[in-house]
């Protein structure tokens, strides 16, 4: 990501754009704090947030024509929150703030205004200020302008006069009763009895004080409205600026635009003095229509309140419940619609700044703090559907993982499990590429993908024999993986090479259409293998029918339809789905996320793997959506939902299953099951369907484990196979330790990139499997330090099975990446073996290599 996209993205999301209020308000008072902190009745914190923004905030609380209260979204839903009557509230119940520090040091060139309206005194107020020597110079008595003329029913004169007040103490010197002459070609001449060598001169009179002349030579337009630059007030005249009435004949008057107009040309002149460039970098644009888009669908009407004493205004209780009407205005859709989003407790616009630093950071310079924010994307472009700018967060932490790749940066924690069940579902005990039985081609393939046979392979069998009965006798079977689980991991290479090895296999069938059953699967084909003509199986479904007693068969039973979020554009499918539904008869419910918006089940982009708590997360908001029975067309999201406990069938359970309770309740396996389904799988197709005879393999014993350790090899992603595999080491090579006091034996055996334990004893010529993890740190023993007495930190005691004797602590190194941590652990120093406990593993150990992942 380049420093230009990076702008680009920031600037694309829109939550950081301020409330319709603000952005209408010319100098953009800040409406959304001021009323939060109203609405918890902290009223000296609200006064603070309205003077910040008006140098004459009673003025602007009882005059301002309140442009920020029409502009108000509230007023779609219930009425326009009372904005100005909360103003005045600010300043009847909060306290007066002390004003900034003021420049009291001068700095060079002397500044004359003519005219004590609002315009005049903001920009005498903002120069002041910043040090310069202001003259004020005004024909009537009294300084104010039009805001004398209200009435002090409207505003009191000593409230103006407070206001006047602050110009003074900032430093500005007002004359009063003074008239300057508008007729003198050069402004300077007209003020120099007053402001001798005035480096500017700032017109701000009412319009009716500037005749119909063109007041110091400056140019007119036909309505009398004397020209300036747009941006910086500048007129015609070098050195002479112009706000207020001026700039605005016939209109009516608008003190806060005024007060905008003041602000604007006191910067310009500001920059006069400094000698640099007046328009540069302007920013203040007054007002303006905000990109901010407000969702209301939600929002509950409300009126506004009502003060009981309308002559008095808001009472405090009143004011505070008037306040809590606003909104809070800000966009956050995607953050209200994705738990992903929500959990790193920021959003997109910021996000991207975190995910540019981390790709940045060099190796041993920094750490990479938002790995795991990057990897715990689901990927499924809700964002983009509910984001009213189309940013898409997938594509950027997608683009990210594959820079981390790039870079050699991707933690081998996040996806190298997901990655070995990919490299499983591509190899001998998986894949298959087979014709119908009886046949030498094939006219159809199916393509069930590594996920449907791995849920209930017993519903594939059905299904293939389905589709050769009614749909293609010739149809072929292919078991393979797509390839998606490389591509969200973000590992390209690994992909193009599945997808290499699904064209060969494909290529080999020789069919003319391949029969999907995954939706992922066929966003994967669509994408990448478009010369491959593809049919969803649910729309074969729908073509041949049900099989027999399948239609009908629900007599009328309400469901709720989960769009998997790979089916987010796959308006096809989904409308199979619902036919197939209600030709079954099932009365079909539409969840408030589907379809298009659908919901991920916290699978996708392999979130489960690289943020198991935030999966489950996912899940548990999707399936809280609904009370009804939900229905699925994913295998992985039906076994995510069910293992939550969620009543959820598969579609094929619907169409080919008997039970529906039963199967709604059937937990599926886990991720750590998965591999050994689809391998039992293979075996009893080649069997059943195409007569061979089974493959030969060696007799083993089998494991035995509680419902709790199965969650608990779960969690540590430890499949059961490897857990014999360790185990079948151990007791073949006596390499293990024992527990003397309890019989049990504690096995280990590096597999891949992982060095795995298991901790288990002999029951019955089974393996009864008490617990079991792993670590990816590896053990440099030798050279052998002197020998000291162990101490047991878990009181348990273990012995090397090898030579039946006590171990002893010795200095070892753990390394990992390019760390390296002298510990002293216990040992067997005759047999070479290093024991890792289950608590140093799960915790010291895993925290290090997580860090170092990071670094």
């Amino acid at each position: 990501m380049d420093r230009e996209r990076l702008q680009r993205l920031e600037e694309q999301c829109i939550q950081n754009e301020p409330p319709a209020c603000e952005a209408a308000c010319p100098v953009h008072v800040a409406v959304k704090p001021m009323l939060a902190v109203a609405a918890q009745g902290d009223w000296d914190a609200a006064r603070g947030e309205f003077t910040r923004a008006v140098p004459f905030p009673h003025v602007i609380a009882a005059c301002c024509d309140a442009p920020c209260q029409a502009a108000c979204v509230r007023g779609e839903v219930g009425g326009a929150i009372r904005i100005r009557e909360l103003e005045r509230a600010t300043l009847r119940y909060g306290g007066e703030r002390a004003q900034g520090a003021v420049m009291r040091r001068r700095k060079p060139g002397r500044v004359a205004v003519v005219g004590a309206g609002m315009c005049g005194l903001s920009a005498a107020y903002e120069l002041a200020r910043k040090g310069y020597s202001v003259t004020v110079l005004e024909a009537r008595e009294a300084a104010g302008g039009q805001a004398c003329d209200v009435g002090a029913e409207i505003l009191a004169a000593a409230d103006l006069a407070a206001d006047v007040a602050r110009v003074v103490e900032a430093g500005a010197e007002i004359v009063t009763g003074t008239t300057v002459a508008l007729d003198v070609p050069r402004a300077v001449d007209a003020v120099a009895a007053f402001v001798p060598d005035a480096a500017a001169v700032l017109l701000a009179v009412g319009p009716a004080q500037t005749g119909a002349g063109a007041p110091f030579g400056c140019r007119v337009d036909q309505r009398g409205a004397v020209v300036v630059d747009p941006v910086t007030l500048e007129t015609s005249v070098d050195g002479v600026f112009a706000g207020g009435g001026v700039l605005r004949p016939g209109e009516p008057w608008s003190p806060v635009t005024s007060i905008a107009d003041g602000r604007r040309a006191a910067l310009s002149i500001d920059r006069r003095m400094q000698g640099v460039s007046l328009a540069a970098s302007r920013e203040d644009r007054g007002g303006y229509q905000t990109r901010l888009v407000v969702d209301l669908e939600d929002v509950v009407a409300e009126a506004p309140v009502t003060a009981a004493d309308p002559a008095a205004g808001f009472s405090v209780d009143e004011a505070v419940a008037e306040a809590a009407r606003c909104l809070q205005c800000e966009c956050l859709r995607c953050v209200k619609a994705c738990a992903y989003l929500e959990e790193f407790g920021s959003y997109p616009g910021r996000y991207v700044r975190h995910v540019y630093n981390n790709l940045a950071v060099t190796r041993g310079r920094g750490t990479r703090s938002a790995n795991k924010m990057i990897d715990s994307c689901s990927l499924c472009r809700l964002c983009y559907e509910v984001c009213p700018t189309d940013l898409d967060w997938a594509e950027v932490t997608h683009d990210a993982r594959r820079e981390m790749v790039r870079q050699d940066r991707m933690p081998a924690s996040a996806f190298g499990f997901a990655l070995e069940d990919l490299a499983l579902a591509t190899g001998d005990d998986f894949a298959l590429a087979r014709h119908a039985p009886g046949t030498d081609t094939s006219d159809v393939v199916f393509f069930p993908g590594c996920q449907l046979a791995a849920s209930d392979p017993e519903h594939l069998e059905r299904v293939y024999s389905h589709l050769r009965e009614r749909y293609a006798p010739a149809t072929g079977l292919l078991l393979y993986c797509c390839g998606a689980p490389a591509d969200w991991a973000g590992r390209s290479e690994v992909y193009e090479e599945t997808l290499t090895g699904l064209r060969e296999r494909l290529d080999d069938l020789g069919a003319r259409k391949v029969v999907l059953a995954c939706p992922t699967c066929e966003t994967v084909f669509a994408a990448r293998l478009p010369g491959v003509e593809t049919v969803s199986l649910w729309e074969v479904l729908r073509e041949v029918g049900p099989p027999e007693g399948a239609a009908g068969s629900g007599g009328g039973r309400r469901v709720a339809v989960h769009d998997a979020c790979t089916a987010r554009y796959q308006a096809s499918v989904q409308a199979a789905v619902r036919e197939l539904l209600a030709t079954c008869d099932y009365e079909v419910e539409e969840l408030a996320y589907g379809r298009e918006r659908t919901e991920c089940c916290g699978f996708g982009g392999l979130m489960l793997y690289a943020n198991p708590g935030l999966g489950d997360v996912v899940a548990e908001r999707r399936v809280r959506e609904s009370e009804a029975d939900y229905v699925a067309y994913c295998a992985m999201c039906r076994d995510r939902y069910a293992a939550r406990g969620k009543p959820t069938v598969h579609m094929l359970d619907l169409l080919f299953g008997d039970d529906f309770d039963a199967r709604a309740r059937r937990r599926g396996p886990g991720l750590t099951q998965r591999a050994g389904q689809r391998a039992a799988l293979k075996r009893r197709l080649l069997v059943d369907v195409w007569g061979e005879a089974a493959p030969p393999g060696d007799a083993q014993a089998a494991l035995r484990m509680s419902p709790e350790v199965q969650d608990l090899l779960e969690r540590r992603f430890v499949r059961p196979e490897e857990a014999l595999a360790v185990i079948t080491h151990g007791e073949e090579t006596g390499r293990r330790f024992e527990e003397p006091d309890t019989g049990r034996r504690l096995a280990t055996l590096p597999i891949g990139s992982v060095t795995y334990w298991v901790e288990y004893e002999l029951e019955d010529g089974d393996y009864r499997v008490y617990t079991a993890y792993g670590h990816r740190m590896q053990v440099k023993p030798p050279p052998w330090p002197p020998a000291e007495e162990w101490e047991h930190d878990d009181g348990r005691v273990w012995r090397c099975a090898l030579g039946d004797h006590p171990l002893e602590a010795r200095s070892v190194t753990l390394t990992y990446l390019v760390a390296g941590f002298p510990v002293k652990l216990p040992a067997c120093v005759d047999h070479g073996m290093v024991l890792i406990t289950e608590a140093l593993a799960t915790g010291r150990m895993l925290e290090a290599e997580l860090a170092l992942e990071d670094k």
